[in-house]
């Protein structure tokens, strides 16, 4: 499966030397495109020499590898490992070549040292071309000790590879970005109805720019926010641009940052009014115990988005709810302060008007006091009646419920 570079059309290669049989590739498109430019053993890399490329498993189709980029000695390797499964299983399941969509895992600094981009712009890995990068890693200044990971992520991002996400795309899920775009005019350079302006900025939180606040002529309102934030801290959060939890400042953390920090160190942050869900009593099982406490849940929705193309896919993708016990300030699950959840949506209602908890009956106390858990008692929302709440099938499984 590969993406023409130059139409920007997706198509599959179907080999015509090989014999009719099950093995024979299928078309995934009635518009196959040869490709413009054939696949070569020899490729040019990028100071001239050449390098042989190990084109196909039969001579005739290429194989084509997904790149997962990652940080050396990875920990966090279960759930790339089933994706990379995932990827092999579509592969044979389309009755493509066994083996001809496969996964690579390599750090930045194995990218410079083993990749180059060919004169075309093609990526290579290994002797492999590389149709998809996926950052596993990159998102810390941590992941780029040295200048060697700079260039392999240069590398990448001057290939005709798609990037996931590619530059342009990490940069707008930073939090300067999120910050400027809640700013007057932003969001109306993208959206032209007044409705779906308005419906975007009903669910922005407030976040303030922490820029020039040395300069009483300019960001009254930064200033504004951080005099507020000195005196009710927790209304409030100081973020960097960090991802992965474990970044942000909280309470007397944050003003410590405030008085302590240079200017130039505070504009590289933004200031963000916290936000305050409603709580839910509820049952947390992690490392084999259970806590039982007022939780609040966070629901992260996925997408996938493939632009650069005349019609791009953008689409929804599933859903991840994370759920952690009120006051713990973080809420990452690997860094464990959140466990998995799954959502049930309902009326605002439920949580102005709950109804009452049953009433627990003695042998439900009894078997509970057998447990090996004693100190775990049933949720009020265990029991609760749910005629009143609205039910909506899973994204991930639409047999469920």
């Amino acid at each position: 499966l590969y993406y023409n570079k130059k139409l920007g059309i997706p198509y599959h290669q179907t080999s015509s030397s090989m014999p009719s049989s099950s093995t024979t590739t299928t078309s995934l498109n009635s518009n196959n495109k040869k490709r413009s430019n054939s696949f070569n053993n020899k490729q040019q890399n990028s100071n001239g020499s050449s390098s042989s490329g190990n084109s196909s498993d039969n001579g005739n189709v290429p194989i084509v590898k997904v790149l997962f980029v990652i940080q050396p000695n990875e920990r966090n390797v279960m759930d790339q490992r089933l994706l990379e499964y995932e990827i092999e299983h579509i592969s044979e399941k389309d009755h493509l070549i066994h083996g001809s969509i496969s996964c690579l895992r390599a750090s930045l600094s194995d990218i410079e040292e083993h990749g180059f981009v060919s004169s075309n712009g093609t990526l290579f890995y290994d002797q492999y071309e590389i149709a998809v990068v996926y950052f596993r890693a990159g998102y810390t200044p941590d992941d780029y000790p040295t200048e060697t990971e700079w260039k392999g992520r240069s590398k990448i991002e001057h290939s005709f590879a798609i990037k996931c996400p590619c530059v342009a795309y990490h940069l707008a899920g930073t939090k300067k970005v999120q910050q400027t775009l809640t700013e007057p005019g932003e969001v109306e350079r993208f959206l032209t109805s007044k409705d779906d302006v308005n419906a975007v900025r009903g669910v922005f939180a407030g976040l303030y720019s922490l820029d020039d606040l040395d300069d009483a002529s300019k960001n009254q309102e930064g200033r504004d926010a951080v005099a507020d934030a000195k005196t009710h801290p927790n209304r409030y959060v100081l973020k960097p641009q960090r991802e992965g939890g474990g970044n942000n400042f909280y309470g007397n953390d944050m003003i410590h940052q405030f008085n302590t920090m240079s200017w130039t160190e505070l504009g590289s942050h933004i200031l963000m009014d916290r936000i305050e869900p409603p709580a839910t009593k509820n049952l947390l099982l992690r490392s084999g115990k259970m806590i039982e406490g007022n939780c609040i849940s966070e629901l992260g929705l996925y997408g996938v988005y493939v632009g650069n193309a005349s019609k791009p896919l953008n689409e929804p993708a599933g859903h991840l709810l994370r759920v952690k016990l009120m006051g713990t300030d973080e809420g990452g699950v690997n860094t464990g302060f959140a466990c998995l959840s799954s959502p049930l949506l309902v009326d605002d209602s439920f949580f102005t008007n709950p109804p009452p908890p049953p009433q627990t009956s003695q042998s439900s106390s009894s078997s509970l006091s057998s447990s090996s858990s004693p100190s775990v008692t049933i949720s009020d929302c265990e029991d609760m009646p749910m005629i009143s709440m609205k039910r909506q099938k899973s994204d991930a499984d639409p047999e469920a419920i």
